[in-house]
């Protein structure tokens, strides 16, 4: 029974998994074409496209690899698109960080385009700016026209708001005109002409900022784009009354208000309105119509045109009136808040300038450490690099010197061998020097008593002092035999052992006839010492040459030369 169960109970829970494993796949998969949809709609509907992206995190589907980059991009994408703020869409790093090593160069661009959004409202404006230049680098390979004016257009902003480089402001705005102007986006090509001329007003290029102006505005009525032609009324107006051209600044003003009215709705428009009224007020004081001046003064929503328009202007207004007191207070309010607005102003460049420092101090000091690091490593592999070699040498020189060293010992050996071999022994020398002692009695014996019949026995006596008797053989086996035995030994050492070796029928008084030989005895000493006769000895040694095939001096000359 509790088997049955047990298995009845295996069955529900592997069933539940199923039914769980089936369910998290559909969620998966719905999941996945949700974001293909997202990805569609982020640049025509980015709010429709945010909403879906909201659903798919509702579903709590942790994706991986390509879908979660894909996600982190539109997700970003979306939100900045809707003006939302995106400085913690940190995902956008993982985005990145995947399309750099298997994305195309569009995929990796637009990760790194919206990753130098998310920087820039991070406050991290230089890492921002570095991050729009790679962006820029890798959608420079795709033609992608759209993408590479935006962000020369947001390159452009980071500089316009550094207050450090005008002219950088400048050739990016151009570039992004010159993008855009390849596509058919009207919108964004009006856009980019009127954020040139503004930056060109910055650098007092009028006449050419007045040309972007025209072309704006131009572009803009021709899409219905109000806001835009507002945009330009005004900085073209900001552009008259900087060149002194009263009389177009009040045209200008007169177009605008016929065209949009007095008072305009929307988040900017009644400060751009306000703006223009007021140049025009200032216009006609200048040109002397103060009643003009104080007419278009009073239809002027004050509150968003600005406390510091309104005293220039009414301080324009008093000068023409010829109310110079109420001037001079009007212009000195005026220029009091001028004076605190441009201080404010130079803070915030000082700020911004000093931001940009401490970005490339930190720069340059990451540089110079990595600099720094490279050049340790290169000397630390180049050091290890010297040594192995340095190693490999001495190594190969230890082997060398101890193979040259075991070859020299070898043949130290062989030749210590040889001279061993060749050098008499002790006991050959000492025979060898009484052999000397024995010739120098013979020659004194020989001079004393050379002439005197007694000298045959003379000559026995020394024979018999040196070599002994060679009648007998002594008991200590030290007679005249082994003596001449040794000295031929001293004199040819192995002689006598190669004839026992190779002729072995050979006798022993044979042997002693061959040593006497070796050691110069001449005929009547070695019959002496063998004690027989000289013809004797003749019979004797043709005996011995015919086994040794040789005559007995020859043979001798032969071992000797064979050593």
């Amino acid at each position: 029974m509790n088997t049955i169960l047990t298995k009845v109970a295996a069955a529900a829970l592997f069933a539940a998994y199923m039914i769980t494993a089936a369910s998290c796949s559909g969620d998966r998969a719905e999941a996945v074409r949700m974001l293909a949809e997202a990805e569609v709609l982020a640049e025509t509907d980015p709010n429709t496209a945010l909403t879906i992206i909201e659903k798919i995190d509702s579903l709590h589907i942790h994706f991986g690899g390509e879908n979660h980059a894909r996600l982190a991009l539109v997700g970003t994408k979306a939100r900045y698109r809707c003006f939302q703020a995106v400085k913690d869409d940190t995902l956008i790093h993982d985005a990145v960080r995947y399309f750099q090593k298997h994305g195309n160069d569009k995929e990796l661009g637009e990760a790194l385009m919206y990753q130098g959004a998310v920087l820039y409202e991070q406050g991290r404006t230089k890492d921002a700016l570095e991050s729009y230049k790679n962006a820029e680098r890798a959608l420079e390979k795709t033609g992608s026209n759209m993408l590479l004016g935006l962000i020369n257009t947001r390159i452009g902003e980071i500089y316009r708001l550094s207050l450090v480089n005008d002219p950088e402001e400048t050739e990016r705005l151009r570039k992004a005109l010159h993008y855009f102007d390849m596509t058919d986006d009207i919108g964004r090509i009006t856009q980019a002409h009127l954020s040139l001329a503004r930056s060109l007003i910055s650098t007092e290029s009028y006449n050419e900022a007045e040309r972007h102006i025209r072309e704006g505005i131009a572009l803009a009525q021709m899409t219905d784009n109000r806001n835009a032609v507002l945009i330009g009324y005004e900085l073209i107006s900001y552009i008259y009354e900087k060149q002194g051209r009263q009389r177009e600044v009040i045209e200008t003003a007169h177009t605008a208000v016929k065209e949009f009215g007095w008072t305009v709705e929307g988040p900017t428009a009644p400060q751009m309105m306000g703006n223009i009224l007021s140049a025009c007020a200032s216009a006609y004081a200048k040109f002397g119509r103060p009643d003009s001046a104080a007419a278009v003064a009073a239809r002027i929503d004050w509150e968003t045109a600005g406390e510091y328009s309104r005293l220039l202007t009414y301080s324009h207004i008093y000068e023409a009136q010829g109310n110079l007191a109420s001037a001079l207070e009007y212009h000195g309010k005026a220029w009091d808040m001028a004076d605190s607005l441009k201080e404010a102003g130079y803070r915030n460049s000082l700020v911004q300038a000093e931001k940009f420092y401490d970005y490339s101090r930190t720069e340059l000091e990451n540089e110079r450490l990595s600099h720094k690091l490279l050049t340790t490593w290169i000397i630390v592999i180049a050091s290890v690099i010297i040594l192995a070699l340095l190693a490999t040498v001495l190594t190969l020189s230890v082997k060398r010197i101890k193979a040259r060293s075991a070859q020299l010992e070898k043949e130290n050996d062989g030749l210590h061998k040889k001279v061993e071999d060749n050098t008499p022994k002790k006991t050959h020398l000492e025979t060898l020097g009484q052999m000397l002692t024995m010739t120098d009695s013979l020659i004194d014996t020989y001079y004393r008593y050379g002439s005197t019949p007694g000298l045959d026995e003379k000559v026995k006596d020394v024979l018999r002092e040196f070599i002994g008797d060679p009648d007998k053989k002594k008991a200590d086996g030290n007679g005249s035999q082994e003596k001449v035995l040794e000295l031929c030994e001293a004199i040819c050492p192995g002689l006598i052992a190669r004839i026992r070796e190779q002729h072995p029928g050979l006798k022993p008084r044979e042997l002693l006839t061959i040593a006497c030989t070796a050691c110069g005895f001449s005929t009547g000493t070695t019959a002496r010492l063998r004690g027989i006769s000289e013809n004797s000895l003749y019979v004797e040694r043709s005996r011995i040459s015919s086994v040794l095939g040789c005559l007995i001096p020859d043979y001798i000359t032969d071992f000797t030369k064979s050593k």
